[in-house]
């Protein structure tokens, strides 16, 4: 169940992770280290990522057209779990359901052996029904 939640949401386009991630930005501007212990500490139903592969989830939303965050600059050159992250206009407008995630065009992943693709029909997971859904 929390593996098929990391498919992308009927209402945002994000994953579990992600929300959860923009969520804790939208509160306050954090260091990916910050986020990720509180990720895993208050926030996540059921803790299953290491910092490392939470990195490549955070690494991954910054690629995106208009990126959900940005890194402060005076963090820029800091070593990863020190820099700060601060939750841009776009991130809100995904994480208030007014903007589709993947319309962004966030780079491809993959949730096992579904490929998330950005601008193509594909999986998605619906909250309100707890199953995923053709897209």
């Amino acid at each position: 169940l929390r593996h098929l939640q990391d498919l992308p949401g009927t209402r945002d386009g994000l994953s579990l992770t992600e929300r959860l991630t923009l969520g804790l930005l939208a509160e306050e501007s954090q260091t990916i280290g910050g986020l990720f212990g509180r990720l895993t500490q208050e926030r996540e139903p059921l803790p299953w990522l290491g910092d490392v592969m939470y990195l490549a989830v955070v690494e991954a939303m910054g690629r995106a057209r208009e990126p959900a965050f940005v890194v402060a600059p005076d963090t820029a050159r800091a070593a990863w779990p020190q820099r700060r992250l601060v939750i841009t206009e776009a991130g809100r407008a995904v994480l208030a359901g007014e903007v589709d995630w993947l319309s962004l065009d966030p780079p491809e992943r993959w949730v096992g052996g579904v490929r998330i693709v950005p601008g193509r029909p594909g999986w998605r997971w619906d909250e309100a029904a707890g199953r995923p859904v053709p897209g």
